[in-house]
């Protein structure tokens, strides 16, 4: 069965909202990782933006929160373990970094479906 032109709009705005949602969680992850944290008020400041960034992917379409790795949510709840652990928080910034990227490249894939879908 062919997709209507109607059909590949629904698709390509659906596709569209999770692009722009998945290129804004990847740009906050990247600043949050970008954020100093040597010292107890570093803590404080990336706790809290750690905080309000796990209340805006909660609060985001289901489908959306579903697709994101699970570990996204151990990196915004260990910070305090990066502290003290070097190692830990290296390991931690490898796979955050791995993550964004990953986000970005599924964001870019999105965008170009649905540049190709509305050309048709």
């Amino acid at each position: 069965m062919l997709a209507t032109a109607s059909t590949l709009r629904k698709i390509g705005i659906v596709r569209q909202h999770k692009m722009n949602e998945w290129k804004s969680i990847a740009e906050k992850l990247r600043k949050l990782s970008q954020m100093a944290l040597v010292t107890r008020d570093d803590l404080a400041s990336v706790n809290m933006c750690a905080d309000q960034l796990l209340a805006e992917l909660r609060a985001m379409e289901q489908s959306v929160y579903d697709s994101l790795p699970h570990f996204i949510e151990h990196y915004l709840a260990d910070a305090d373990i990066r502290l003290k652990d070097s190692r830990y928080c290296e390991e931690q910034q490898k796979q955050i970094v791995e993550i964004i990227k990953k986000l970005e490249t599924r964001a870019n894939q999105a965008a170009h479906f649905t540049l190709a879908s509305s050309r048709k």
